[in-house]
């Protein structure tokens, strides 16, 4: 039922109920393969909180006309996200008066929600989608399934945004916070993500020494150690330079970052 159906499966879980046994009412979510995605962004969380809101959304601005995500817009007083698919091309080639695209608030499907509203929205009628999917079924005489074209209904976790009565939408960084995986090679690709982790480490580098120089290696902090900048200001003793790597200091621990 798509990843609207996230709602019933949480609910059904029993999840909902341990949650609030421990004291949470507040949940961050996220669905892409996106390996710069900020968990629970202390940020983002805090302007949810200070809005009262019952659900908020993370946007980047769209480079392109093209890029498939979905749009967040307001219509008729609500926030709602449009689902690319559902667009036309003309309408997303839009320009505004600046230049640049007239809707390009891009959805990376972050989001932070109240738990009483997520709870609400498994019994919400959200709806439903047409997907085109190729699925593996037999033919009449056939020993081996092959690929067929079929038609899948969907619903989309971001039809919830309109249900709410406040919401919060937080542009971010799409150097430091996008750079999901989608295709096997090209754009939006391993590759791609795997240089976007290593640009954004490297920004980060002058908060622990300026003077190093990683040239053209790629490195990757552990988001263990490591899930923003913040978290580099206490630890610069920890860092030193090692051969062509950065080594992390734990305890009595070595940890390789790159």
């Amino acid at each position: 039922d798509g990843h609207g159906g996230v709602y019933r499966a949480i609910k059904r879980s029993g999840m909902i109920e341990g949650l609030r046994a421990k004291g949470i009412d507040v949940l961050y979510y996220c669905q892409v393969d996106n390996p710069l995605v900020f968990m629970s962004d202390p940020t983002f969380i805090g302007h949810h909180l200070l809005a009262d809101a019952q659900m908020s959304v993370k946007v980047v601005e769209k480079t392109e006309a093209s890029e498939k995500v979905g749009l967040v817009v307001e219509n008729d007083g609500k926030v709602q996200c449009l689902e690319y698919s559902d667009i036309s091309d003309e309408l997303q080639a839009q320009t505004a008066d600046d230049g640049g695209l007239l809707y390009r608030a891009g959805n990376i499907a972050v989001h932070v929600y109240d738990i009483n509203f997520f709870e609400e929205m498994a019994e919400a009628h959200l709806p439903l989608h047409l997907a085109n999917k190729k699925i593996k079924a037999l033919a009449p005489g056939d020993a081996i399934p092959s690929d067929v074209d079929a038609i899948k209904f969907e619903t989309f976790v971001f039809d919830a945004l309109p249900l709410a009565d406040r919401v919060v939408v937080q542009l971010a960084d799409r150097m430091f916070e996008f750079a999901p995986v989608k295709n096997r090679e090209g754009s939006d690709s391993a590759s791609t993500s795997r240089t976007a982790l290593s640009e954004r480490a490297k920004a980060w580098l002058p908060l622990i020494d300026a003077s190093i120089d990683c040239g053209d290696h790629q490195i990757e902090f552990s988001s263990k150690i490591v899930s923003g900048p913040q978290d580099l200001s206490y630890r610069k003793q920890q860092i030193q330079q090692g051969h062509q790597q950065l080594i992390c200091s734990c305890g009595n621990k070595l940890v390789t970052l790159a």
